[in-house]
C-alpha cells in the first residue's frame, strides 16, 4: 500500500478476500472499490475485502496479486477465491523489520561508531573539528571526521624515466575534448521523435 507515512508507519496489505455479495462484510476488512456505476445484484457476485494493519503489526503482507484463467495454476501463489471469467491469486511474504532511525545529531552518530573506541590513539594523529560534527545540518558518513595518512609506502616514487614519460603528456580542457569527441547524439533523437508523446 503505497502511503506518505514513514516506513515503520506505513500500513500494509496482510490477508485479501473473495466473498459473495450476500456474505457479511469480515470484521477489520475494507471492501476494494469496484465499478463506479451501480450495477444490479445477483447471487454469484463477489467482493474483494483487503485487511489493512500498521506495518509494525504485521508479520506477513501480500506482496503481489496476479489473475489468470479459471483453468490455471500458478506456482508459488495462493488462490484466494474467483470473480467473473478470472481466477485471483495472491503471494504472501514475511514483513521485514522496520530500518532503524539514525539519530539526527551527528555527533552522536559518530559516537556510535565501532571504531570510536580507538579515539585516544587517533587524537595524536590530528587534531578534529569538533565544530563540524556540532554545526552541520545534514548527517555525515560514517568516516567523516576520522583522520587519515597514507602510508609512505604507498606514496608515489616516480623515477627519471618516469618523469620524461608524463612530460609528453598532453592537457586537453573541456571545450577541446567536446570539440573531438563531438556526439550529436543523431541517433538517440531520432529513436525519442518516433516514440509515442506519453513515453518521452
Amino acid at each position: 500500500v503505497l502511503s506518505s507515512c514513514p516506513l515503520q508507519d506505513a500500513p500494509v496489505v496482510t490477508d485479501v478476500q473473495v466473498l459473495s455479495e450476500r456474505s457479511p462484510q469480515p470484521p477489520g476488512y475494507t471492501r476494494a472499490p469496484e465499478f463506479p456505476e451501480p450495477r444490479k445484484s445477483h447471487p454469484g457476485r463477489k467482493r474483494l475485502y483487503v485487511q489493512v494493519v500498521p506495518r509494525a503489526a504485521a508479520t506477513t503482507a501480500v506482496c503481489d496479486l496476479q489473475l489468470s484463467s479459471k483453468t490455471k495454476i500458478l506456482p508459488h501463489y495462493m488462490k484466494i477465491g474467483e470473480m467473473g471469467n478470472f481466477a485471483i491469486w495472491c503471494k504472501k511474504k514475511e514483513v521485514p523489520p522496520a530500518p532503524l532511525q539514525h539519530p539526527r545529531c551527528p555527533s552522536a552518530r559518530v559516537s556510535q561508531h565501532h571504531l570510536w573506541p580507538l579515539r585516544s590513539l587517533i587524537m595524536g594523529l590530528q587534531v578534529i573539528n569538533w565544530g563540524v560534527f556540532t554545526a552541520a545540518p545534514t548527517s555525515l558518513p560514517a568516516m567523516d571526521g576520522v583522520p587519515f595518512t597514507l602510508h609512505p609506502k604507498f606514496e608515489p616514487k616516480l623515477s627519471p624515466s618516469a618523469h620524461a614519460l608524463l612530460a609528453d603528456l598532453t592537457v586537453k580542457s573541456f571545450a577541446d575534448i567536446e570539440k573531438e569527441y563531438n556526439y550529436a547524439f543523431v541517433v538517440e533523437r531520432t529513436a525519442a521523435a518516433r516514440l509515442p508523446p506519453a513515453l518521452c
